[in-house]
């Protein structure tokens, strides 16, 4: 294996690193962010708003879809009526068309609603995510700091490492190894 004189220096540098981190004991702290999440007060209070949210939607569209039903029966009825030839009449057609028309413009209407909401929902529910995500994260540099942790480690697996101490970032050091040999 050969080694240019240039990368020398860093790669020495990188091996000093690692041995020193190897060699340095270090607190290591291990958080279940799912669990802690499902626990945060702030987390069930908006858990319990969004479900409230949700029934009166699903109430609201229970009304709705009532509603349209009522329609469509009113607008069978009236097709019923002109099956029979002899009360057939412009007046019937005319009904007819109208209430089709009703008809429309509702479940036009219950989309739009349906979309608006579900996506007011959704949002809302980002948001919640997010901020409580913050709180969380904000709680573990705490937490770290307090106990003088160096590496905090979430045991859930979602994202790995939560915390860390500013010295285990060696960034740059892998940066300088990978650009050592680069064209001047």
């Amino acid at each position: 294996m050969k080694i240019s004189l240039l990368s020398l220096p860093f790669l020495l540098s990188f091996i000093t690193i690692t041995v020193t981190a190897q060699n340095t004991p270090r607190a290591i702290g291990i958080v279940d962010v799912a669990k802690v999440f499902d626990e945060y007060h702030k987390v069930k209070d908006a858990k319990e708003k969004m479900a409230k949210s949700q029934k009166i939607f699903k109430e609201e569209m229970e009304i709705y879809q009532k509603e349209l039903k009522e329609l469509v029966d009113e607008f069978n009825e009236i097709q019923t009526k002109l099956k029979n030839p002899n009360l057939v009449s412009e007046a019937i057609k005319k009904q007819a068309q109208e209430k089709l028309n009703i008809i429309r413009t509702k479940e036009s209407d219950v989309k739009q609603y349906q979309e608006r909401t579900r996506a007011t929902l959704r949002q809302r529910e980002q948001n919640y995510l997010t901020q409580h995500t913050a709180d969380i994260r904000n709680a573990i540099t705490k937490v770290a700091t307090a106990k003088n942790l160096d590496l905090v480690l979430s045991s859930a697996g979602q994202q790995f490492v939560l915390f860390h101490k500013s010295t285990f970032d060696v960034t740059a050091v892998v940066s300088d190894v990978l650009n050592a040999k680069a064209p001047k």
